[in-house]
């Protein structure tokens, strides 16, 4: 079996490319989703001190 998008389907595709855009752009702030990033992490040497 085949699958194929829509004409509707299709007319997302400039939808999803912008919020693909805004989200490579901006996953700097929070990190990938999953990753609990080192920002909330405390160094090593604050723990030591």
């Amino acid at each position: 079996m085949e699958y194929s998008l829509s004409e509707l389907g299709r007319s997302m595709e400039p939808i999803l490319l912008a919020l693909k855009l805004w989200g490579d752009t901006n996953i700097g702030l929070y990190g990938k989703p999953g990753d609990m990033g080192s920002r909330n992490k405390p160094k090593t040497d604050q723990m030591n001190a």
